[in-house]
């Protein structure tokens, strides 16, 4: 069976293929630290989008593709906060608040989902200033999940992953401003991304099926295993618990190990398959 440009099959039909479409991303404040953002209201933001299938679903099942009825995790949206705030919760009163403050600042912008990158559609990255919105017609079909991935660029080391956030696959939906928080404090940045989600009107060919981790990002691959894609710019390691982990929708396959000249240690990346 031949291969398509993600390294996976060329099924002639596959109603599991769900369409992503991303319409805007929003920097609502670049990295550089949580000076002016408060220590206190990044961390109860990070406590809200953890919840996010609690406050944004509500609990409510949805049916999903095969006609059975689940509760869905939905990424924590802007709205869904200002929900909260409405019905009388403390921290995200006060966690919108700092949303709704103006923060300067820039970051060097790459935008992917599922390794792929999709900003900027050509070149390194892409400026972004503080408040500044990106309306788009990103379209990225994905089988089960799909992970959208913030990372700013950067010169003199590794790029900096800023958060993300994983689209459940199988029905039908949007979500207006998704909330994707740094990983980590030192880095504090905040940003929305407004997406829609087709059931069944992706496009098989266009899966990615391989992708391969380093540290602090991911990388789609073209070629089964991995085996012919280079590691571009993820950082290699040689402790296979310091490499990403594979995101929902992808399962690990192997490491693919680079060996180094002794004394230096042989380094690794983590392979991923989408089953």
């Amino acid at each position: 069976m031949a291969c398509c440009a993600c390294g996976g099959p060329r099924p002639t039909k596959d109603k599991g293929v769900d369409l992503l479409t991303i319409t805007s991303i929003q920097c609502v404040k670049p990295a550089g630290g949580i000076d002016a953002f408060g220590r206190g209201a990044f961390a109860a933001l990070g406590a809200i989008v953890a919840a996010g299938a609690t406050i944004t679903a509500g609990g409510t099942a949805v049916v999903v593709s095969g006609g059975t009825a689940a509760t869905v995790a939905v990424p924590a949206s802007y709205a869904a906060i200002a929900t909260a705030a409405a019905g009388g919760a403390a921290k995200a009163d006060w966690v919108l608040q700092q949303l709704d403050k103006k923060y300067s600042g820039t970051d060097h912008l790459i935008v992917q989902v599922d390794g792929k990158q999709v900003v900027p559609s050509s070149g390194t990255y892409r400026n972004i200033e503080g408040g500044e919105t990106l309306y788009t017609a990103i379209q990225v079909s994905f089988r089960g999940s799909a992970r959208i991935s913030i990372i700013e660029y950067d010169w003199g080391s590794d790029n900096d992953d800023l958060g993300g956030l994983d689209v459940t696959g199988g029905w039908t939906h949007h979500n207006d401003r998704a909330v994707i928080r740094a990983r980590h404090a030192e880095d504090g940045s905040i940003y929305f991304v407004s997406y829609s989600v087709q059931a069944g009107k992706g496009d098989p060919n266009a899966v990615v099926w391989w992708m391969m981790c380093g540290t602090n990002q991911c990388k789609a691959c073209k070629s089964p295993k991995c085996w012919r894609d280079s590691k571009g710019s993820l950082d290699r390691d040689k402790d296979k618990g310091d490499l990403k982990r594979c995101p929902p929708g992808f399962r690990h396959h192997s490491w693919k190990k680079y060996d180094q000249i002794w004394p230096a240690a042989d380094v690794y990346l983590n392979v991923c398959q989408r089953p």
